[in-house]
């Protein structure tokens, strides 16, 4: 695939903006300095202003205005610690244009052609692939019923990915694995904050189980490991978390790195709840939303339908000789 590169411009704010060094919690520190890169894919819907790059940019600087740490760039206080630098000094807006249509890109399967489409980012510079799934949940519902328990999606299709990854990948009866769970811990704190608060209050739950249970264990069991490992994370539990990161005098060694995620460990993120699908500029709501890319082994996504009929999307990253058989084992459950 092809792509021209029409224009590289700085968006900066429509209007002044505050001028400060914003302060970056605990939570914040342990977070990956990298972009999570994600792509949005829209069909023409007959508007004369499809895809106009000035409208574009014309709503990136208004923005721009009521989130302007967005337009600031990271550096570090007189401690060492890393800070947002609140300088309105814009964001990067790339115009290019390709021949390839939205019908080339394979069902949008996570590809090389996707991260062609997202602006490589330096990273050595200061620092100012699987087939989308639809399952069925009924069955999975049905099939994990236990009397006088109740499981939520996330809870049953993680539970089934979690088997099915682990015994597509052959893993050793005396291994454990681990299951990390991204936590949004907004609602789960007492008192909750508020919902357009914009800070970063992810925490991560982890269950560990062995191989051999994951592998013979009914479905309902594994998804009571996952039920409880959410469970736990309440107020108390996030607040003694916040309270650990604080006493730590060197966060550095907590932030986790690639291959935590990676065999015999898995890293299950829902975007369920996000609401993905309503970036609409004028021309409609997106034919596909995810990530450009899965940067690790063992990473899997949930997404909503862009069509909001309640099906779910899976994008699954494991070793290419493992694919195979979990797809077989995740669909044969389902029949």
């Amino acid at each position: 695939m092809k792509i021209n590169i029409k224009e590289s411009s700085i968006i900066y704010p429509a209007q002044d903006t505050p001028k400060h060094k914003l302060w970056l919690s605990n939570l914040d520190l342990l977070v990956a300095r990298i972009h999570l890169p994600t792509i949005y894919f829209y069909k023409p819907n007959g508007s004369s202003n499809f895809f106009n790059a000035q409208l574009l940019k014309e709503a990136l600087s208004k923005a721009l205005v009521p989130f302007y740490s967005v337009a600031g760039r990271l550096g570090y206080d007189e401690n060492g610690r890393l800070e947002i630098q609140c300088n309105a000094e814009g964001v990067l807006f790339v115009e290019a244009e390709t021949e390839s249509a939205v019908d080339d890109f394979n069902g949008f399967t996570p590809c090389l052609e996707f991260r062609q489409l997202v602006p490589e980012i330096d990273y050595s510079s200061h620092i100012s692939s699987y087939p989308l799934l639809v399952l069925q949940l009924k069955t999975l519902k049905r099939k994990s019923s236990v009397e006088g328990r109740k499981f939520s999606t996330y809870e049953l299709l993680a539970a089934h990915i979690w088997q099915c990854t682990c015994k597509a990948r052959g893993l050793a009866e005396d291994l454990a694995t681990k299951l990390y769970i991204p936590v949004d811990g907004r609602s789960r704190l007492d008192p909750p904050l508020p919902d357009g608060y914009f800070g970063n209050v992810l925490f991560s739950s982890t269950s560990v189980a062995l191989s051999s249970d994951l592998k013979s264990e009914p479905l309902s069991n594994t998804a009571v490991r996952i039920q409880k490992a959410l469970k736990q994370m309440d107020n108390e539990y996030l607040r003694s978390a916040l309270d650990y990161l604080q006493m730590q005098t060197d966060l550095t060694p907590l932030i986790r790195r690639p291959n935590a995620f990676r065999s015999p460990n898995l890293n299950i993120n829902s975007w369920v709840r996000l609401p993905v699908h309503d970036a609409d500029f004028g021309w409609g709501r997106p034919v596909f939303m995810g990530p450009a890319s899965v940067l690790y082994e063992g990473t899997v996504y949930v997404l909503p339908s862009p069509t909001g009929d309640g099906s779910l999307s899976l994008i699954v990253r494991l070793e290419a000789c493992h694919m195979q058989l979990f797809s077989k084992l995740l669909y044969n459950y389902l029949q």
